[in-house]
């Protein structure tokens, strides 16, 4: 039998979690102190962090997010909106400047532009309840 058919894939564990995961053959190595190791099958997805019990391994809970971060996204998800109104109303606001726009496409430009207000106006600091308006069709 080759080296790389006796190699396997191990969970080194102390104190539950998860510390990292190695390419190993399996003959004894010392790890340091508290540190067990756990072969893992060809299915098993795990990383540093998890929590391992009763032959178990549990993903690490995502943390909520902060304040801080949740008013990041809601100006970040605000600017992403606002871009996008540009994209869509910048030939009606052409044709509007120009005098050529139809009346069907200044009355979908108007629609637009009332959404635009409404997502200017979303106060961010609200998150994370903020109403989002809905867009037109």
């Amino acid at each position: 039998m080759t080296m790389a058919m006796m190699m396997g894939n191990f969970a080194l564990i102390k104190d539950g979690q998860v510390i990292n995961t190695v390419v190993w053959d399996g003959d004894e190595i010392d790890f340091g102190e508290g540190v067990t190791s756990v072969e893992l099958t060809a299915d098993t997805q795990v990383e540093t962090g998890y929590t391992y019990a009763n032959g178990s391994f549990v993903a690490p809970v995502e943390p909520a997010a902060t304040y801080e971060e949740l008013v990041s996204e809601a100006e970040r998800q605000k600017s992403q909106i606002l871009e996008s109104i540009n994209e869509v109303t910048k030939i009606w606001q052409t044709q509007l400047s120009l005098g050529i726009i139809t009346d069907d496409d200044k009355k979908t430009l108007t629609l637009w532009m009332i959404y635009a207000q409404k997502v200017n106006s979303i106060d961010v600091t609200k998150a994370p309840s903020i109403n989002w308006p809905s867009q037109p069709i």
